[in-house]
């Protein structure tokens, strides 16, 4: 940050957080498993490939790194998100990029927390790229007064994206509703990638402010299994 005049004080104020773990490398064994099942089950998407299987992590053979990525949902969703209750991931499924492929602009809808684990072939130009929301965003989007563009600024506040290193082995949890993109693939590796999203568990608002919602006996929010209609 470049110093100010004395005597003020410049806040950032509504941050957005994001979150980078180490993946815990006796959960890299399920990396080869989940890189086949992509490769036998796959349909291209948005200009990269995406599994056909939208519940990957629901299989047993998953269930320790299930069980870490919910434990890394909970404690972001406590302790930075101040949420006072129980997540549950819902669909998980599976993404590479070769080369010269791409996502688009994204979100993730009927979500709250969402994330990714990058599983290899990832050179140290790879980046996710979150977007700045255009509402309360810089709120000047109709004006264009001259920028500076040397390396001497720091442009925290008026940048509308940010490049985010990423590594095999990270994990990164965002708030659903933050855009975000993967850019092209510039190498000869792929890129490997396994996406989730989550919800809180049994209810959402509030009986007295008349936005109450009590999720159903079945489903995907209970002990059941949910209906995986595209397989294991």
């Amino acid at each position: 940050m470049n110093q100010m005049i004395d005597n003020c004080e410049l806040l950032s104020i509504f941050p957005t957080p994001v979150v980078k773990f180490k993946v815990p490398e006796e959960l890299f064994i399920s990396f080869s498993s989940l890189k086949q099942r992509l490769s036998e089950n796959s349909e291209k998407l948005g200009g990269h490939t995406v599994s056909e299987n939208t519940y990957v992590l629901e299989n047993l053979e998953y269930k320790n790194l299930r069980s870490w990525i919910l434990s890394r949902i909970q404690e972001f969703g406590n302790t930075v998100l101040t949420i006072n209750q129980t997540f549950l991931l819902t669909q998980s499924w599976l993404n590479r990029y070769s080369s010269g492929e791409s996502s688009h602009i994204r979100s993730h809808s009927n979500s709250i927390v969402s994330g990714m684990i990058f599983m290899g072939g990832v050179q140290e130009n790879a980046k996710m790229v979150f977007h700045k929301p255009e509402l309360g965003g810089f709120g000047l989007n109709a004006l264009e007064p001259s920028y500076f563009t040397d390396d001497q600024h720091d442009y925290t506040y008026v940048s509308r994206v940010y490049n985010m290193p990423v590594g095999s082995g990270q994990l990164v949890l965002f708030p659903s509703w933050l855009s975000y993109s993967i850019p092209s693939n510039t190498t000869n590796q792929d890129i490997w990638s396994i996406s989730f999203n989550s919800m809180v568990a049994l209810s959402m608002g509030d009986s007295h402010r008349l936005n109450e919602f009590i999720y159903p006996k079945t489903g995907i929010f209970t002990t059941e299994q949910p209906n995986l209609g595209n397989g294991q």
